[in-house]
Protein backbone atom coordinates (compact mmCIF):
# COMPACT_ATOMS: atom_id res chain seq x y z
CA UNK A 1 0.00 0.00 0.00
CA UNK A 2 2.48 2.43 0.84
CA UNK A 3 4.33 1.80 -2.78
CA UNK A 4 0.91 2.92 -4.18
CA UNK A 5 0.43 5.88 -2.09
CA UNK A 6 3.64 7.23 -2.69
CA UNK A 7 3.46 6.09 -6.68
CA UNK A 8 7.17 4.59 -6.58
CA UNK A 9 7.26 2.11 -9.81
CA UNK A 10 10.46 0.57 -8.03
CA UNK A 11 8.84 0.14 -4.72
CA UNK A 12 5.58 -1.40 -6.89
CA UNK A 13 7.38 -3.61 -8.69
CA UNK A 14 9.39 -5.12 -5.72
CA UNK A 15 6.43 -5.50 -3.94
CA UNK A 16 4.49 -7.07 -6.70
CA UNK A 17 7.48 -9.56 -7.60
CA UNK A 18 7.47 -10.63 -3.63
CA UNK A 19 3.97 -11.45 -3.44
CA UNK A 20 4.34 -13.52 -7.26
CA UNK A 21 6.89 -15.70 -5.36
CA UNK A 22 5.06 -15.74 -1.88
CA UNK A 23 2.09 -16.79 -3.74
CA UNK A 24 3.77 -19.58 -5.67
CA UNK A 25 5.50 -20.87 -2.35
CA UNK A 26 2.42 -20.89 -0.56
CA UNK A 27 0.32 -22.84 -3.55
CA UNK A 28 3.40 -24.68 -3.76
CA UNK A 29 2.81 -25.46 0.34
CA UNK A 30 -0.78 -26.32 -0.30
CA UNK A 31 -0.57 -28.56 -2.89
CA UNK A 32 2.38 -30.53 -1.47
CA UNK A 33 0.63 -30.81 2.66
CA UNK A 34 -2.48 -32.11 0.49
CA UNK A 35 -0.76 -34.86 -1.46
CA UNK A 36 2.02 -35.96 1.46
CA UNK A 37 0.08 -34.87 4.95
CA UNK A 38 2.00 -34.95 7.80
CA UNK A 39 1.44 -38.75 8.54
CA UNK A 40 3.32 -40.37 6.74
CA UNK A 41 6.20 -37.75 6.38
CA UNK A 42 9.69 -39.69 7.73
CA UNK A 43 11.19 -36.66 7.91
CA UNK A 44 8.69 -34.69 10.53
CA UNK A 45 8.70 -37.99 12.09
CA UNK A 46 12.70 -38.33 12.73
CA UNK A 47 12.86 -34.42 13.43
CA UNK A 48 9.84 -34.84 16.41
CA UNK A 49 12.05 -38.22 17.55
CA UNK A 50 14.91 -35.63 18.08
CA UNK A 51 12.83 -32.98 19.71
CA UNK A 52 11.00 -35.33 22.13
CA UNK A 53 14.48 -37.04 22.92
CA UNK A 54 15.67 -34.03 23.91
CA UNK A 55 12.30 -32.92 25.90
CA UNK A 56 12.63 -36.40 27.68
CA UNK A 57 16.85 -35.85 28.39
CA UNK A 58 15.57 -32.40 29.76
CA UNK A 59 13.06 -33.79 32.09
CA UNK A 60 14.39 -33.91 36.00
CA UNK A 61 16.18 -30.34 34.89
CA UNK A 62 14.12 -28.12 33.03
CA UNK A 63 10.38 -28.23 34.37
CA UNK A 64 9.20 -26.27 31.17
CA UNK A 65 10.45 -29.43 29.02
CA UNK A 66 8.73 -31.79 31.67
CA UNK A 67 5.63 -29.27 31.63
CA UNK A 68 5.85 -29.56 27.81
CA UNK A 69 6.46 -33.12 27.32
CA UNK A 70 3.30 -33.99 30.39
CA UNK A 71 0.84 -32.12 28.19
CA UNK A 72 1.66 -33.90 24.73
CA UNK A 73 1.38 -37.10 26.27
CA UNK A 74 -1.72 -36.13 28.40
CA UNK A 75 -3.44 -35.04 25.01
CA UNK A 76 -2.36 -36.76 22.76
CA UNK A 77 -2.44 -40.08 24.23
CA UNK A 78 1.38 -41.12 23.73
CA UNK A 79 4.39 -41.91 25.70
CA UNK A 80 8.09 -41.25 24.77
CA UNK A 81 9.54 -40.62 21.92
CA UNK A 82 11.03 -43.40 19.30
CA UNK A 83 11.05 -46.31 21.34
CA UNK A 84 7.97 -45.24 23.89
CA UNK A 85 7.84 -45.64 27.79
CA UNK A 86 11.84 -47.32 27.11
CA UNK A 87 12.77 -44.28 26.50
CA UNK A 88 12.18 -42.64 29.98
CA UNK A 89 14.11 -46.61 30.98
CA UNK A 90 17.29 -45.76 29.11
CA UNK A 91 17.86 -42.35 29.65
CA UNK A 92 17.56 -43.44 33.34
CA UNK A 93 14.25 -41.38 34.19
CA UNK A 94 11.24 -42.54 36.01
CA UNK A 95 8.37 -43.01 33.51
CA UNK A 96 5.97 -40.35 34.09
CA UNK A 97 2.26 -41.19 35.18
CA UNK A 98 1.06 -39.06 31.87
CA UNK A 99 2.36 -41.63 29.85
CA UNK A 100 -0.77 -43.82 31.27
CA UNK A 101 -4.65 -43.64 30.44
CA UNK A 102 -5.98 -41.54 33.33
CA UNK A 103 -8.75 -43.90 33.61
CA UNK A 104 -7.95 -47.48 33.06
CA UNK A 105 -4.45 -47.10 34.46
CA UNK A 106 -2.85 -48.90 30.74
CA UNK A 107 0.41 -47.31 29.33
CA UNK A 108 -0.45 -45.76 26.13
CA UNK A 109 0.61 -47.78 22.46
CA UNK A 110 1.91 -45.19 20.87
CA UNK A 111 5.45 -43.28 20.74
CA UNK A 112 4.70 -39.31 20.47
CA UNK A 113 6.42 -38.36 17.17
CA UNK A 114 3.62 -41.04 15.23
CA UNK A 115 1.04 -39.88 17.36
CA UNK A 116 1.27 -36.33 17.29
CA UNK A 117 1.17 -36.54 12.98
CA UNK A 118 -1.90 -39.02 13.51
CA UNK A 119 -3.18 -36.19 15.82
CA UNK A 120 -1.88 -33.25 13.11
CA UNK A 121 -3.26 -34.98 10.05
CA UNK A 122 -6.65 -33.57 10.10
CA UNK A 123 -5.66 -30.02 10.33
CA UNK A 124 -3.48 -30.17 7.16
CA UNK A 125 -6.71 -29.86 4.95
CA UNK A 126 -7.71 -26.71 6.57
CA UNK A 127 -4.15 -25.33 6.66
CA UNK A 128 -3.93 -25.75 2.78
CA UNK A 129 -7.59 -24.35 2.72
CA UNK A 130 -6.33 -21.03 4.83
CA UNK A 131 -3.05 -20.97 2.68
CA UNK A 132 -4.93 -21.30 -0.14
CA UNK A 133 -7.48 -18.42 0.52
CA UNK A 134 -4.79 -16.18 1.68
CA UNK A 135 -3.25 -16.83 -1.81
CA UNK A 136 -6.45 -15.68 -3.62
CA UNK A 137 -6.51 -12.75 -1.69
CA UNK A 138 -2.98 -11.88 -2.70
CA UNK A 139 -3.91 -11.72 -6.34
CA UNK A 140 -7.16 -9.39 -5.35
CA UNK A 141 -4.61 -6.95 -3.31
CA UNK A 142 -2.32 -7.20 -6.29
CA UNK A 143 -5.16 -6.09 -8.64
CA UNK A 144 -6.07 -3.52 -5.99
CA UNK A 145 -2.45 -2.02 -5.94
CA UNK A 146 -2.44 -1.97 -9.84
CA UNK A 147 -5.94 -0.27 -10.30
CA UNK A 148 -5.33 2.33 -7.57
CA UNK A 149 -1.86 3.08 -9.11
CA UNK A 150 -3.89 4.09 -12.11
CA UNK A 151 -6.81 6.10 -10.47
CA UNK A 152 -4.01 8.24 -8.63
CA UNK A 153 -1.85 8.51 -12.03
CA UNK A 154 -5.47 9.71 -13.45
CA UNK A 155 -5.87 12.64 -10.95
CA UNK A 156 -2.83 14.09 -11.42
Amino acid sequence: AFATFTESRALLLTSMVLRVFIWILTLTGAVVICLYGVEESTLLINELNEVFMGLIYKWDSDPRASRVMTMIQEYVGCCGAGGNRYDYINAKKPVPDSCRHPVTGNGYRYECPQALAWWLEPWTATMAGVSIVLSMLDVVVMGVSGRLRTLFSMVK
